[in-house]
């Protein structure tokens, strides 16, 4: 496919300083630099993701295009192959190479109608070429398959030709996301053949994927009245009924596809699709089986993908053995799939922390056209100010878009980790009856990390929708019964002092609150410890003021008196805690503060207490989210209170409307 000439040419052009180097913006030309030396290198993901960076930075380079075609052919990733290649004959329309490699791409990627139409026209510009003899092999094995191709499509000759071209640059246009453009080019080609099924099929899949569900409907209705063994159709309808909220009747239809026989070899890839949509674990693995078995399965372009869907299916069974296996495979056949390697590296983290297995990514499930709805919605809500402000805006977004309440538990149950946290955030924020039901059932479950599982659960037992007490979750790989927060908060004064002392106490703490004189503080906290010694506020006082000073061998041993003194004391206990925590001994620390998360009762001053060690423990134990929450908890009940600017300014949350909005820039 002239790959390899074209990435040596261009390889000694830029190591001799060339034109090239003088005339690509310096990060363009140190990126390609890098990408080369990284492929080089044998880090060929990377390089394609250096790549596609540059690619959305300088979108439409022939020199980036170029690399990423290298790139995609090195991965085995034959749609982005055959579409940069697309991309890149724009630019060089009369360069041999480039379009004997799209002629190549075409092919690799079971496009034989464009392959033909690609190869012809390489043949008709250069057929003096020395790899001509070889375009012609190919034309002639083409044109001798082509009579078969195009009866199984139902159409013939050079005018079928022409239709099932336009019908394969429908289906790139679908691959790559270009739902606008495949669905003019279906209506094109309905056309000139308003009979073609698989132009319906591929019409009602744009309308779906632009939010048009009852045409994308109506299409697969359509196909079936004139086809009712159509696979294609019954697994569109069985995945848009799905994820519209009509599961029994997707089921229906689901049951009716898994009895359809056919000879082509993708009807076994749309059946396991149309199981894992659905949730059904157990028939994807039963497809699969048969699959195995059948005499007229061939090899299937999509046989990669195919692979990491039972692999999810074999993982939500329990079987991780046969999971990494199949995703082994998977990589093996197509190293660029990185639904497949991002599933194999997230089983690298302990078991509690992982979102492993999910099937697709967000903008698989989440059609783009509501993610720009949404973020565009969030962003007025925001400027409004308040979560309650945008807790409505995600009602109304739910009101209007049912579609998304029904696909909120599909994300949480089998999302990737961008998916299953938009959903646990959008179901948080929109507080309704279904919500909440969405929330208990991932809370309840086992997908998903722990961390976002008791997030969920916490926010149900603050809704009241969990009872007070224990509550049986799924925690680091077995069944424990946890106890959620539900603190009654008081203001009721904790310790009535002597009115000396109330006046030596107050003096002492403004001391330590401007930071002015922690010496004046410790000071007047010893004259008051002379007149009431028993008093355990005014040691907690006094080890903080010996904190201020730096004093911390004074602090660790007043800390550890005050803790012997009275082991329920709220503030000791947390200091004890902070000094296990600031020594790395981060079980120790959660332990000591274990018996405090059981109180039914706490003054205000506790609680904040309370959220500021556990943010910090949180964030020791990398659980951001668990900071976040109880940073949340804490601005609820003080949103004036003074130390929540530095714990916003360290936790630094990235907005849901951001990462949406870098889903759309991918």
């Amino acid at each position: 496919m002239a790959k390899s000439k074209r990435k040596k040419q261009r390889r000694q052009k830029r190591n001799r300083g060339g034109s090239t180097a003088r005339r690509l913006p310096e990060p363009l030309y140190d990126g390609l630099i890098e990408a080369e030396r990284l492929d080089r290198q044998g880090k060929r993901v990377e390089a394609r993701e250096l790549l596609e960076d540059l690619d959305r930075s300088y979108p439409d380079r022939a020199e980036v295009l170029s690399a990423l075609v290298n790139a995609y052919y090195e991965l085995h990733d034959l749609t982005a192959y055959q579409h940069a290649c697309q991309r890149l004959i724009r630019h060089q329309p009369d360069d041999p190479d480039v379009n004997l490699m799209l002629a190549g791409s075409c092919l690799a990627n079971a496009r034989p109608a464009l392959a033909l139409r690609n190869f012809r026209r390489f043949l008709g510009r250069w057929p003096d070429d020395v790899r001509a003899d070889e375009a012609r092999k190919t034309v002639a094995f083409l044109e001798d398959q082509m009579e078969e191709l195009l009866g199984d499509l139902g159409v013939s000759g050079e005018d079928g030709l022409q239709l099932a071209a336009l019908h394969e640059e429908v289906l790139g246009c679908l691959e790559q996301g270009e739902f606008d453009q495949a669905r003019q080019a279906a209506e094109q080609l309905l056309k000139l053949c308003p009979s073609f099924c698989p132009a319906i099929n591929n019409l009602g899949e744009a309308h779906f994927r632009e939010g048009r569900t009852d045409e994308a409907l109506a299409a697969a209705h359509r196909v079936l009245r004139r086809d009712p063994n159509n696979f294609h159709a019954l697994a569109n309808l069985a995945r848009y009924l799905y994820l519209s909220g009509r599961a029994e009747e997707a089921q229906t239809w689901a049951q009716r596809l898994k009895s359809v026989e056919s000879e082509s070899g993708d009807v076994w890839v749309k059946k396991v699709e149309t199981f894992t949509c659905l949730g059904d674990d157990e028939e994807v693995l039963w497809v699969f089986e048969k699959a195995r078995q059948s005499p007229d399965r061939g090899t299937d372009p999509n046989e990669a993908m195919l692979h990491h869907l039972v692999a999810v299916a074999a993982m939500r069974q329990g079987r991780e053995t046969q999971a990494r296996t199949y995703w082994k495979r998977a990589l093996k056949l197509n190293p660029g799939l990185d639904v497949a390697r991002a599933n194999l590296q997230d089983l690298g983290n302990p078991p509690d922390q992982r979102h492993a297995p999910w099937p697709y990514s967000l903008n698989h499930w989440l059609p783009i056209h509501l993610v720009r709805k949404l973020v565009s919605r969030l962003s007025r809500a925001e400027r409004r100010g308040g979560e309650r402000a945008l807790g409505r805006q995600v009602r109304r977004f739910l009101q209007d878009y049912p579609q998304v309440t029904a696909l909120l538990p599909v994300l949480l149950d089998r999302g990737d980790p961008e998916g299953r946290q938009f959903a646990l955030r959008i179901a948080l924020l929109a507080e309704t009856p279904q919500a909440f039901e969405t929330l208990r059932d991932f809370a309840l479950s086992q997908h998903g990390p722990d961390q976002l599982r008791q997030q969920a659960a916490q926010a149900l037992r603050e809704a009241g929708m969990l009872p007070a007490g224990p509550v049986r979750l799924w925690i680091k790989g077995e069944w424990q019964d946890i106890l959620l927060l539900g603190f009654e908060i008081h203001q009721e004064p904790r310790r009535v002092h002597q009115p000396q002392v109330e006046d030596l106490a107050g003096e002492a703490m403004a001391a330590l609150e401007d930071g002015s004189d922690a010496d004046k503080a410790e000071r007047l906290f010893k004259q008051a410890l002379e007149i009431e010694p028993d008093a355990i506020d005014l040691l907690n006082n006094l080890a903080t003021a010996y904190r201020h000073q730096g004093r911390l061998n004074d602090w660790r041993a007043l800390t550890h008196e005050i803790h012997r003194r009275d082991p329920d004391y709220l503030f000791g206990r947390v200091n004890l805690a902070l000094e296990h925590l600031e020594g790395g001994n981060l079980n120790e620390a959660r332990e000591i503060l274990i018996p405090l998360l059981s109180r039914q009762r706490l003054h205000v001053t506790e609680f904040t207490a309370l959220c500021q060690i556990q943010i910090e423990l949180c964030r020791a134990e990398g659980h951001l989210d668990g900071a976040r929450s109880w940073l949340n908890i804490w601005e609820q009940l003080d949103p004036d209170h003074p130390g929540l600017k530095h714990f916003r300014r360290r936790l630094a949350p990235v907005r849901l409307w951001d990462s949406l909005s870098g889903l759309l820039g991918r």
